[in-house]
């Protein structure tokens, strides 16, 4: 047998098996209750008295449960996110960074310690140690993009922080705390001079801005694959719609293509795919259309393929033809790819094999995401950066969160498009079409229309949006949704409730949901128990 380093390398999904295991066997939840008890009986039978049992006892069951709990948000971590060094040690540890950099590992860490999981002690010493050899970060440096008018002449390092090395040197990454104020903090805190009355130069000035904040959107123009993911209401979408915005006013063509009617009408795209069907011939014609492309033939030419992990998972369509032709031929081509999942690993989307080229062929985008105590999910404005193995992080100005959308949340997207009317569809509304307006009552009025009952919801059939989601929602009254909803989400939170009971992942649609059900409390005068 040949000898082969290579061959010694985990895939991963291997690394995440390792990782999964190795947090279920650190966590002996059952031997630390028992321990307690048997503790708190010895302690009993030594002092003769009754109750002396008991504290022992509570406390090991308490520890039980707590270990059991953050083994569980390991493993979640883990499964849904990919994260895995916090669990590594020793030599896995060490064969982790060498397989993928240290600044994999490290950013890894950073998001697990943020989230409160547990960190191994070889996983900690490593990140102490990266803290110590940090040095005070550098001012952004300000770059021009006036490089955008001339598409051939754009680098890969134009907009970003730092300068791209040749291979040979040391890869590092550089996470600046915001808390620490520089000379530059007010001159970032103002908005862009928009006025300029040619939409593409108007978007120059505003990527220039953005880099110069925190922001550089504009390193993206004109690469080939970029991936956004993260968790469900994380901010993904939002950022990827930047860019196709960005995009658009420099004078590409952006389709967007969804399983669903849930996609962002307001926009001008050049095509559409709103359902199964249309989605899936999307994957097969943009497949033949890589492979068959010359060299710049599909320049200035972009799309966004949304929810893929759905639509490698949940409709069963094939995704391995289309983005192993993005990662072969997409760079020659000239396309523009967008994909958003909630998930990073090649194997989740059908490929088999390619770790090493899907991790250097796409700019990796994690939209990061916070939680509150019910489980309430809400998007930082923050980004973990993976371009070819360097990582960086990009952080929304607060200048660009001045405008809200439908549901209240500050928008970056239609703050855009108020700059940028041109980049609008004509036949597109701000806010989502009113589903439950489209279907009349039986008095022939739609819903909302009745001064008597604002919200027409006393034996309506519940949402169009929830009776799509099969036949166990499908007739029920709004009266009997409530009920269930009520009744399943106690302890769980609303969020939750919407992901495991109703099975939807599209963070639109589950604002959409959300947003209905906050009607139905209002209009039945109920409390929701948290």
């Amino acid at each position: 047998m040949k000898f082969s380093m290579e061959s010694a390398k985990l895939t991963d999904e291997q690394w995440i098996e390792h990782a999964y295991l190795k947090a279920a066997k650190g966590t002996h939840t059952g031997l630390i209750g028992v321990s307690g008890i048997v503790a708190g009986v010895a302690l009993a039978a030594v002092t003769g008295t009754g109750f002396a049992f008991l504290p022992p006892a509570i406390i090991g069951i308490h520890t039980a449960w707590r270990r059991n709990k953050e083994m569980s948000e390991s493993q979640t971590a883990i499964q849904q996110y990919g994260c895995v060094a916090h669990e590594l040690e020793g030599h896995s540890l060490g064969e982790y960074c060498e397989q993928y950099g240290d600044e994999t590992a490290i950013a890894q860490l950073i998001w697990a310690e943020k989230k409160g999981l547990r960190l191994s002690p070889d996983a900690e010493a490593l990140l102490n140690l990266w803290r110590q050899r940090q040095e005070k970060p550098k001012p952004q440096r300000k770059e021009s993009l006036n490089k955008l008018l001339e598409p051939a002449t754009l680098t890969p390092s134009a907009f970003t922080n730092q300068a791209v090395g040749s291979e040979s040197e040391e890869r590092s990454i550089d996470l600046p705390a915001n808390d620490e104020p520089d000379d530059s903090d007010e001159q970032r805190s103002m908005e862009p001079d928009l006025s300029n009355p040619d939409p593409r130069a108007r978007m120059v000035d505003l990527l220039t801005v953005l880099g110069r904040d925190g922001f550089p959107l504009g390193s993206l123009i004109h690469h080939p694959f970029v991936w956004f993911y993260g968790a469900s209401q994380s901010g993904k979408t939002t950022a990827a719609l930047m860019l196709a915005i960005a995009r658009l006013a420099l004078d590409h063509q952006v389709g967007y293509f969804s399983t669903d009617d849930d996609y962002p009408k307001r926009i001008a795209w050049s095509e559409v795919a709103s359902n199964f069907r249309a989605y899936s011939q999307g994957v097969d014609r943009m497949t033949r259309a890589i492979e068959s492309a010359s060299k710049h033939s599909l320049k200035h030419q972009s799309v966004i393929f949304d929810e893929m992990l759905a639509a490698a998972s949940q409709y069963e369509i094939d995704l391995q033809k289309l983005l192993t032709a993005v990662l072969m031929k997409g760079p020659k081509s000239g396309i523009g790819f967008i994909g958003i999942s909630q998930n990073d690993t090649s194997g989740a989307h059908g490929l088999k094999g390619m770790d090493a080229t899907w991790r250097s062929g796409r700019v990796g985008i994690f939209a990061v995401h916070t939680e509150d105590e019910m489980g309430e999910r809400s998007p930082t404005g923050k980004y973990l950066i993976d371009r070819n193995g360097r990582e960086d992080r990009w952080e929304l100005p607060s200048w660009i969160l001045t405008e809200t959308n439908e549901y209240g949340h500050p928008d970056p997207v239609v703050w855009m498009l108020t700059r940028f009317p041109e980049l609008t569809s004509s036949n597109g509304s701000r806010q989502t079409p009113d589903r439950d307006g489209q279907n009349p009552d039986k008095t022939g009025t739609s819903a909302g229309q009745n001064p008597d009952n604002p919200h027409g919801l006393v034996d309506k059939p519940v949402l169009g949006l929830i009776q799509e989601l099969g036949q166990n929602w499908a007739g029920l009254s709004e009266r009997s949704f409530l009920g269930l909803f009520l009744t399943l989400s106690k302890g769980m939170g609303r969020t939750r409730f919407i992901e495991q009971h109703m099975g939807v992942t599209s963070g639109r649609k589950r604002q959409e949901i959300s947003k209905y059900i906050d009607s139905l409390l209002a209009k039945f005068q109920v409390e929701e128990t948290r």
